[in-house]
């Protein structure tokens, strides 16, 4: 039995069918996240679009990656109760196999329990031996007899939001020590939901209501997003993106969150900017959309097979001013003076939980420093390339102070040529003031965070 204590151990299937079930395919995706980081919406996307499965079953296959991943740490929570042992000391398959039928047995009700516990059974057979079969089949039968779940009266009041509601113990200290218990615990249901697709209207195509009765007549309904004017939240569409209309570049997929550090920007046509840290390209886009297509877009990113997915997107919504190059802006500055300068820096990603959902469990609270160290460094990597009385703005994916009002405070402190302007003088949104800053829970958004400034002449 020494290999059931040995986590390091990832054992591959004894038997492979020519056609893997959802489950297996669930599997395979959170054993990649675990001993790889590899995201796990990508693994599954390659791994589906080699498979001859049913959409039932594909829709399965995610459904049963994204909420293991989000709930694992009450998953976790669940399955000690019922183990002898700790649960990280099982072989990685084996853990994951227990999570995925706890998931089934808590949270799915469409699967009957006998089922989620029998094809558990039957991956722990395929992936291990008969011991790890028998152990997946006693603790799965004692989580479906659903005993008292509630916790301790002990139990201190943020540790237990952080295992009811699936988040580090670290992370929802920090947001109880700024927001609040109540708030905190909003903002981790907000993270568990599924996220909506929000689309962005290409204005250059025609006009919004042009895009609303095209959407419309292909089955896509939709409702404004009341942060931003052209702003789309998708509420039933179901093949959006294989729409004539979606094709032909009438929109594209960006979070109100994104559009807004654009907004703040403010490019205007004729003008020359630059998006230091471009790519996937959605805020280059709308760049080159806000200045008519007029004027040049310098998009730079470290990889060139982002800025190829960039290049399709720009070709896709019909846009001729972008200029894409392979940089990286932590070894080689980028050339010109430039009317206006985008840093959309790399970030610790706390503020796109319910996108991402494996980022929970992949940071540490001493990663907050270390991304904010490299965020100056870009930022200030950006101010050289301003023009005197140019505008210079930096944005963010995250919540956290120090990957945001701390890095604006210490590249000003170093960099006195440039001050700030005020977001509420440009943006009439109510996640405007000094900053941007969006929380999911407040603006039914990803959380970011944006800061203006102006270059003296």
């Amino acid at each position: 039995m020494s290999d059931l204590t040995t986590s390091q151990a990832t054992p591959k299937p004894r038997r492979r069918r020519d056609a893997p079930d959802a489950r297996e395919v669930a599997l395979e995706a959170l054993v990649r996240l675990e001993t790889t980081g590899a995201y796990p919406k990508a693994v599954l996307n390659a791994r589906l679009g080699a498979s001859a499965m049913s959409d039932a079953d594909r829709n399965l296959a995610r459904e049963l990656v994204r909420g293991t991943v989000v709930w694992r740490g009450r998953i976790d929570w669940v399955l000690s109760r019922f183990l002898s042992r700790p649960l990280e000391n099982l072989p990685i398959p084996i853990r994951n196999i227990l999570r995925l039928g706890a998931y089934q047995i808590r949270f799915l009700d469409q699967i009957p329990d006998y089922a989620a516990v029998s094809e558990s059974v039957r991956l722990a057979r395929q992936y291990g031996h008969t011991g790890t079969a028998r152990l997946v089949n006693a603790v799965l039968r004692r989580v479906t007899d659903r005993q008292d779940d509630s916790l301790d009266a002990e139990v201190e009041p943020v540790e237990r939001v952080a295992r009811l509601g699936s988040h580090p113990a670290w992370m929802v200290r920090r947001w109880a020590d700024r927001l609040g218990l109540q708030e905190t615990e909003s903002l981790c249901q907000a993270n568990n939901r599924v996220p909506p697709v929000i689309l962005r209207h290409n204005r250059l195509k025609g006009s919004l209501q042009t895009l609303l009765d095209r959407l419309a007549a292909e089955g896509v309904r939709v409702r404004p997003h009341p942060l931003q004017e052209g702003f789309l939240v998708v509420e039933e569409g179901w093949g959006l993106f294989k729409t004539s209309v979606f094709l032909e570049g009438w929109a594209t997929v960006q979070d109100v969150s994104a559009g807004l550090a654009v907004c703040l920007l403010d490019p205007q046509p004729g003008e020359t900017t630059l998006d230091l840290c471009a790519a996937p390209g959605g805020k280059t886009g709308f760049i080159a959309e806000k200045m008519g297509d007029r004027g040049r877009v310098v998009a730079l990113d470290r990889l060139a097979g982002r800025l190829r997915h960039l290049t399709e997107n720009v070709r896709r919504l019909g846009l001729q001013s972008v200029e894409t190059a392979v940089s990286d802006a932590l070894t080689s500055g980028p050339e010109g003076a430039f009317d206006r300068v985008l840093v959309d820096a790399p970030c610790s990603g706390l503020g796109v939980l319910a996108r991402r959902p494996d980022v929970r469990w992949r940071r540490q609270a001493s990663d907050l420093q270390e991304f904010a160290d490299v965020q100056i460094q870009l930022l200030s990597r950006g101010a050289g390339a301003v023009r005197r009385g140019g505008i210079l703005v930096y944005s963010t994916c995250t919540t956290e102070p120090e990957e945001n009002e701390g890095v604006v405070e210490a590249f000003l402190a170093t960099h006195p040529d440039f001050e700030t302007e005020p977001a509420r003088d440009l943006l009439d949104a109510g996640a405007a003031d000094l900053y941007v800053q969006t929380w999911p829970h407040r603006h039914d958004c990803d959380g970011s965070f944006a800061a203006r400034f102006r270059r003296g002449r």
